[in-house]
């Protein structure tokens, strides 16, 4: 298994913890979403890894299919660990809903992964100036 899939589901994994505990509506407290979101978002983790493995084997016989095994491994786990964080940041109002200086940060962070995942699925920067992206003879992309 790659060692980068394995760092980035890891990373997943913290964000849902961070987000169950910090983030999560003062409405959802003790609620059943609440009570399941780690555990779910650990199987999701367990899941999404090998989907994004599995997609590894696809390349050559089915490239497409491969694209979208691999995207949809890395966006479900996202979206999943930031339902808490879009509805405080959507539908959150109220005195039942603390509004703190994290907000703004919370709105840079999604805005900012959002751009991340457009720059990933579109290979933007790599078809506007191929190779340039190289880093010293490594096919890896910088930003990675």
């Amino acid at each position: 298994m790659p060692r980068g899939i394995i760092v980035i589901k890891a990373r997943e994994h913290s964000c849902a913890v961070t987000y169950g505990t910090y983030v999560m509506p003062d409405r959802w407290i003790n609620s059943t979403l609440h009570n399941y979101f780690i555990p779910l978002a650990v199987l999701n983790t367990y899941i999404c890894t090998g989907l994004s493995c599995y997609s590894r084997f696809l390349e050559l016989d089915r490239p497409k299919l491969s694209k979208i095994l691999r995207t949809g491994a890395f966006v479900y786990p996202f979206i999943f660990d930031n339902i808490p964080l879009i509805y405080r940041l959507l539908f959150c109002f109220g005195e039942d809903c603390n509004w703190n200086a994290a907000i703004p940060i919370h709105c840079h962070h999604l805005l900012f992964a959002f751009l991340t995942g457009f720059l990933f699925s579109s290979h933007l920067p790599e078809r506007l100036a191929p190779g340039r992206f190289d880093f010293i003879g490594n096919n890896e992309p910088l930003p990675a």
